[in-house]
């Protein structure tokens, strides 16, 4: 079993919408990822995406 060391990034420009309050995004090679600090699931975390699919899994998040 192989443990992927993934940091935290501390972004110079401040997340400003509510739904990273339950997120972390993740620099995972050389895209973002948005993972989830209730059930651990990953999903897309790059500026371009947006966040309504971001808070659409909060809202199915069963572990929430």
């Amino acid at each position: 079993m192989e443990i992927e060391e993934e940091a935290v990034i501390v972004n110079s420009s401040r997340l400003k919408s509510v739904v990273w309050n339950d997120f972390d995004r993740v620099k995972k090679g050389d895209t973002f990822v948005a993972i989830c600090r209730h059930c651990k699931r990953k999903l897309s975390g790059s500026s371009t995406s947006g966040t309504s699919h971001l808070r659409n899994h909060l809202i199915r998040c069963r572990r929430r």
